[in-house]
């Protein structure tokens, strides 16, 4: 009779951990789904789109991708028809230079109003919420609710200081969620992420957050090193309606951290959109108008 010994029954359930580990968590990310894209120019914008319901656009952040909305949308599709954006140079929307803040946020702006309700639900993180700021600001009449999650945009602290507290922030992240992020901080390179960061530590969000109308759900992670919750009160305190939400034993991606609290959060605060009146009836700025007027469209949209 053969009798297995202790080392061989260790190797195999080795062998079977790494494979688990291979099944489902690295090769969903070389998954290729076909993603559509609008075009504006030399550039464009890589998004995906799942779901039936009022239109939900997420924008992730630096070093992101769709993929970071992965314990997400499978919730959120169930009420919502969700879009998510690859940004230039993220993601599978591969480009040499990443794009100026400012620029994404236009590009953001003219993606909702050529969706067919002409306006959305938008969900911003980080890098994303910042982007998000700006467009609820610029766009007011085609953001219906605005959800920020640990957005940058009021962060006081140079590059170095920022890489600075990467180890801790490391501390309280998830450990399955760092072959997304070592897969997308691949795909977008160093020199991309560089350039992202010195200008989301460069662009202040002061003057947009004054300006915006729209209902606005604040999430931050309790842990989060990155972007502290100061930094969420200080948003919370900026803008004219909104309420933070601090998710515990959560860090900078609470979205991945604590995927259950903050779906929850999300759905209760966009489900309730139906009591109020719907803010895309406000009319565009005057400066949007001489824009749309003196420009053809810039957003085509390619299967």
């Amino acid at each position: 009779m053969y009798v297995e010994n202790s080392a061989s029954v260790a190797y195999s359930s080795n062998i079977q951990s790494a494979s688990t580990i291979v099944a489902h968590k690295i090769l969903p990310l070389f998954r290729r789904e076909k993603p559509q894209v609008m075009r504006f120019g030399e550039h464009k914008l890589v998004y995906r789109v799942a779901g039936s319901g009022p239109a939900l656009v997420l924008v992730h952040g630096l070093s992101g991708s769709g993929s970071w909305w992965r314990r997400n949308t499978p919730v959120l599709t169930k009420h919502f028809t969700v879009y998510s954006v690859d940004l230039v140079g993220y993601g599978s929307n591969r480009a040499f230079r990443p794009i100026r803040i400012p620029q994404a946020a236009r590009y953001i702006g003219e993606f909702i109003g050529a969706l067919p309700p002409g306006c959305a639900h938008l969900l911003g993180h980080s890098m994303g919420g910042q982007i998000a700021t700006h467009v609820a600001a610029e766009y007011p009449h085609r953001i219906n609710r605005l959800v920020l999650a640990s957005a940058s945009g009021l962060v006081r602290a140079d590059l170095l200081r920022m890489m600075l507290r990467l180890p801790s922030a490391g501390r309280y992240g998830r450990f399955d969620f760092m072959p997304t992020l070592a897969y997308d901080a691949l795909r977008a390179g160093p020199l991309n992420l560089l350039l992202s960061a010195l200008d989301l530590l460069s662009n202040d969000v002061t003057d947009s957050l004054a300006r915006i109308v729209s209902p606005t759900l604040l999430i931050w992670g309790e842990q989060d090193k990155l972007v502290p919750v100061a930094v969420g009160e200080a948003v919370n305190k900026a803008l004219p309606s909104s309420r933070l939400e601090i998710i515990p034993h959560a860090g900078h991606v609470p979205m991945w951290d604590q995927p259950e609290q903050f779906n929850q959060l999300v759905l209760d605060f966009l489900l309730a959109a139906g009591q109020e009146p719907r803010t895309q009836n406000l009319e565009p700025r005057d400066d949007e108008n001489k824009e749309q007027e003196n420009t053809e469209p810039k957003g085509n949209k390619d299967d």
